[in-house]
Formats: C-alpha cells, sequence, structure tokens
C-alpha cells in the first residue's frame, strides 16, 4: 500500500466514523503568524562572569567590594597566568560596570 491509496483508507475510515471533512485547497503562498505580545516570550538575560586579575592597587577581594561599593566580597580565584600563580575575582557585568567607572572617576582625580 503506498501513500495515496493509505490517504483515502484513512479518509474513509474517518468518514465511516461521522467525521466531517472539509478539504480546501492547500495554498502555495506561506502563512506568516505575527507574534502577539501575549505569545512573546521575555527574553532572558545572560549572566557573565568575568575574573579580575588582582594586583595593585586592588589587591585583595575586599579592596574590590570597598572601591566598587559592593554588598558582597567577591570571590576568589587561584589559577596560573603567563607570569606564574595568579589571584583572580570573579565579578559579574554589573560589577565589571563599576570597575569601569571607578577606573574612569580615578583617573579624573589624577
Amino acid at each position: 500500500m503506498d501513500y495515496p491509496e493509505l490517504d483515502d483508507s484513512a479518509l474513509r475510515a474517518f468518514e465511516e466514523l461521522g467525521g466531517d471533512l472539509d478539504l480546501q485547497p492547500v495554498s502555495s503562498k506561506p502563512y506568516l503568524c505575527m507574534p502577539t505580545t501575549s505569545r512573546t516570550r521575555p527574553r532572558r538575560r545572560v549572566g557573565a562572569t568575568y575574573l579580575l586579575r588582582l594586583g595593585d592597587p586592588l589587591s585583595t577581594p575586599r579592596d574590590i567590594a570597598n572601591a566598587l561599593g559592593l554588598s558582597r566580597v567577591p570571590q576568589l580565584e587561584s589559577g596560573t597566568a603567563e607570569d606564574g600563580e595568579a589571584s583572580f575575582c570573579r565579578l559579574s557585568q554589573s560589577s565589571i560596570n563599576a570597575l569601569d567607572a571607578w577606573i574612569e572617576k580615578d583617573n579624573h582625580a589624577k
């Protein structure tokens, strides 16, 4: 049994069960469905984490928290840099923005 015969068989069975089919010709034009505001999904924010290498003048996580006005001390990470062992802090995008503002303010003060 090939596909056209299967389709005919399925249609006959559907009609025997009392189904009512209104076979409309299928349009060859694509149907574009524009999403409504109730159907749109909110954008998910992608959270990036940055590593900042500790060094003068920000040599400890507490120095970073104090300089940037953070309510929490950033997480300390140890690793290897080009010149050997190094310490890093994990910072969020908002902390990086605060760091940029702090650097800008510090450069204007000099």
